[in-house]
C-alpha cells in the first residue's frame, strides 16, 4: 500500500511524510520531555522538536526525487 502510495501522487508522498514525521516527532517529545516531567517541554518542542520538523519535511522532496529517479531506472533495467 505505501509503495502505491508513493508511485501514485508527489503530493500525496510529502502529505504521508508530513504526517508519519509530525507523529514521530510528537511522541519522541511526549515519552523524552513530558512523561520524564522535565523543566520547559513546550520550550524544548518549539526550539528542538519544531525545527527537526521543518528540516525533514524540507528535504523530503529531495527524497522523492531521489527515490523516483532509482525507482524508474530499476524498473526500466527489469522490463
Amino acid at each position: 500500500m505505501a509503495a502505491n502510495l508513493f508511485q501514485t501522487n508527489f503530493f500525496t508522498a510529502l502529505l504521508t511524510c508530513a504526517i508519519s514525521e509530525a507523529c514521530i516527532t510528537l511522541l519522541q517529545w511526549v515519552f523524552f520531555f513530558v512523561v520524564h516531567g522535565y523543566a520547559y517541554p513546550l520550550y524544548a518542542l518549539t526550539a528542538h522538536y519544531f525545527p527537526i520538523f521543518c528540516y525533514t519535511f524540507a528535504l523530503t522532496p529531495v527524497a522523492y526525487a531521489f527515490n523516483r529517479g532509482l525507482a524508474l531506472q530499476i524498473r526500466s533495467k527489469e522490463e
